[in-house]
């Protein structure tokens, strides 16, 4: 009956039972290993049943036959019940020299590990195996992130293992991309240029080493589904992405030049390397905003960035009906005279209005008729009315809106994308020859608080 009224989502008839079976009643499970929470997350799936049957004692961490939990269910299917249940997880103690003092649990979260010391293993909804860090980061479910147990968590993860990786991978990176630097614009022979050639290319090997070691570690299937490649921020996808292409043209530059000069190759082909080395200096900066993203103070702001991009591209469609049908509006008026603006220039020219850029000469092939004249500046008055006090302020209180957003969600943003990068890290934690100090030191740490007070 228990499981019947969670399917339902009937918390009457829940209610009603409360007071006329034994409470064992609503703690069974039915064939598939599922208590009621389970199979409330499978149908119904409301929040006041749900809430109803953690006050009646229903587990909602532990896992059923198919390997999930109730948590993680809600993880994707009700955050507001996972926040219940991650905040159930904690508990303010008391104040203590200035700190405040919790009671933690991590079981049904991180705990009990994997027999390799990794979190703990569940089941999506399409029956793949993840974690609860992954399936927070997966869906989205940023707001999770704040709650007192995932604070924990994750800040301890940062300061255990992943800030030594993040700041090992950080002067690597700049290593490589100053070396590059260096090698491009110093001469071939000189001091400078060997020293910049053997930090760049031995930067660069480090990479190349770290990746073909993860690789080996999970197999190439794994790895293209991996957070390293599959990372659910759009954004640093396309920056991971850029890895590759790095890691193909970086050596490709100093190689060349080395080359040419030692009369391996045709010296027309040194300044077709210029361009590829601009742009590698312009994506490899790009890329740096991987690691700029970490930082309390500049994640959320590069966050904003890129929301207000995504913005931008949707003020763009709507402004080039605008823009577009103005010079349709302008090109007729012209197309009587032989010596009319092209359409391109008519474009060019309404855009430059934009920026303050006006000049009434642009109408002087009109003077001779002066219907065409007054039409034109009509045309020319509504434009600049439409696009300067309404387009453009609308894209500024737009900016606004987004800005204002992000702000007050700056803490979970910020906590975001540092898990997701460190998940990252953790992929390259447990690949064979790379050293992560600090890593098996904080699941034990885990494993010791566990149902312990801890200062947060």
């Amino acid at each position: 009956y228990a499981h019947a009224a969670a399917f339902n989502g009937n918390a009457n008839v829940l209610t009603f039972m409360r007071q006329r079976v034994r409470p064992s009643v609503f703690l069974a499970a039915d064939g598939d290993g599922s208590n009621p929470l389970h199979t409330l997350m499978e149908s119904s799936r409301n929040l006041q049943t749900a809430e109803l049957l953690l006050e009646l004692g229903v587990d909602g961490y532990c896992k059923n036959g198919a390997g999930r939990s109730a948590l993680s269910m809600s993880i994707e299917k009700l955050p507001a019940l996972a926040a219940r249940l991650l905040d159930a997880k904690s508990r303010f103690e008391y104040r203590w020299w200035g700190n405040d003092l919790f009671w933690f649990s991590f079981d049904g979260i991180v705990l009990p590990c994997t027999h390799d010391g990794r979190a703990m293993p569940i089941f999506d909804g399409a029956n793949r195996s993840t974690t609860v860090e992954q399936l927070i980061v997966r869906h989205d479910r940023r707001e999770l992130l704040t709650t007192p147990v995932m604070r924990f968590v994750l800040e301890r993860k940062w300061d255990y293992f992943a800030a030594a990786i993040y700041q090992r991978r950080f002067a690597q990176y700049m290593l490589m991309v100053g070396g590059l630097l260096g090698a491009t614009v110093s001469d071939v022979g000189s001091a400078a240029f060997a020293a910049s050639c053997a930090a760049c290319v031995g930067s660069w090997g480090a990479f190349v080493l770290q990746a073909s070691r993860e690789v080996a570690a999970l197999g190439p299937a794994n790895y293209l589904r991996s957070p390293r490649v599959l990372a659910e921020w759009r954004v640093r996808r396309l920056l991971n992405a850029l890895d590759s292409v790095h890691l193909l043209l970086v050596p490709l530059v100093p190689a060349v030049k080395a080359c040419v000069a030692a009369g391996a190759l045709d010296p027309s082909l040194r300044p077709a390397v210029a361009p590829v080395a601009a742009a590698l200096q312009l994506s490899l900066a790009l890329r740096a905003l991987q690691y700029v993203a970490l930082n309390r103070s500049l994640g959320p702001l590069l966050v904003i960035i890129v929301e207000m991009f995504g913005d931008i591209l949707s003020f763009v469609g709507l402004y080039a009906f605008i823009l577009l049908g103005f010079a349709n509006g302008f090109y007729v008026l012209f197309s009587a005279d032989a010596a009319s603006p092209s359409y391109g220039a008519i474009v060019e020219t309404q855009l430059l209005w934009l920026l303050g850029n006006i000049d009434f000469d642009f109408f002087g092939s009109l003077a001779d008729a002066p219907v065409l004249l007054n039409t034109a500046y009509a045309f020319f008055w509504v434009y600049t009315s439409l696009s300067v006090f309404v387009m453009l302020n609308l894209l500024i209180a737009i900016f606004n809106s987004t800005y204002e957003r992000v702000a007050v969600e700056s803490e979970a943003e910020w906590l975001w994308l540092r898990l997701e990068a460190m998940l990252d890290f953790e992929v390259a934690a447990h690949a064979p020859g790379i050293d992560a100090p600090g890593f098996e030191e904080y699941y034990s740490e885990l494993r010791e608080r566990n149902k312990q007070r801890a200062v947060r």
